[in-house]
């Protein structure tokens, strides 16, 4: 029996000098809200999201 949960995640990120991972997590998201290729790429972080839970 498998059972199914559904995980939402909220991030908020501030882009500014020395905020290492908030410049990084802005441009993955600018990266991301562009129409055509972006696509390919979301559907490849979803479906390695997906591989990374399943295992657990």
């Amino acid at each position: 029996m498998k059972i199914f949960l559904e995980v939402v995640l909220d991030i908020t990120a501030q882009q500014g000098p020395g905020n290492l991972l908030g410049n990084l997590l802005c441009a993955v998201a600018g990266l991301l809200d562009h129409t055509g290729g972006a696509g390919g790429a979301l559907n490849g972080l979803v479906a390695l999201l997906n591989r990374i839970l399943s295992a657990l």
